[in-house]
């Protein structure tokens, strides 16, 4: 969870400073796990002219992260997101629901709390470990076709 939010998973993300924000490369950029299938996705939104450059960025982007190249403050943010994230699914009757649906399918018994206060204690070491086990599986494009309306496309 905290290698998400450091990669791609946040606003503070490495993904999203760095590919969206200071290189403009795409209108948006972030990553979501689903740790019942042991996955990670990145999804992107970008101009057909700056796809490779992109996709360049954000392997990049995952080599920095592998080289251990995470600041304290883009460390400290992504462990205050993830504790806010789960903290916050206790403010609603679905949120609740969901937490411990998500619990049962994945088998975990940690409450909340449990799961928030174990966060904290996750290492940079440990992030730079899962970011190294990280493999490229498929790249996947979605374009528009060539006979819909400019208005179709943008849909």
């Amino acid at each position: 969870m905290i290698f998400n939010a450091l990669f791609g998973g946040s606003v503070t993300s490495k993904l999203f400073t760095n590919v969206r924000e200071r290189l403009s490369l795409c209108y948006y950029a972030s990553s979501m796990i689903d740790k019942n299938k042991g996955i990670m996705i990145v999804y992107s939104g970008v101009e057909h002219d700056n796809i490779d450059t992109a996709n360049d960025e954000i392997s990049n982007q995952l080599d920095a992260m592998r080289n251990g190249e995470i600041s304290d403050y883009e460390f400290e943010n992504a462990q205050k997101y993830i504790n806010t994230a789960i903290r916050s699914k206790l403010d609603t009757a679905g949120g609740i629901e969901d937490y411990y649906l998500d619990a049962a399918i994945s088998g975990s018994t940690l409450s909340p709390e449990d799961l928030a206060f174990n966060t904290a204690l996750v290492t940079k070491d440990e992030v730079i470990e899962i970011a190294n086990s990280v493999v490229l599986d498929t790249i996947h494009y979605i374009t528009p076709s060539g006979g819909a309306s400019d208005e179709a496309q943008a849909l």
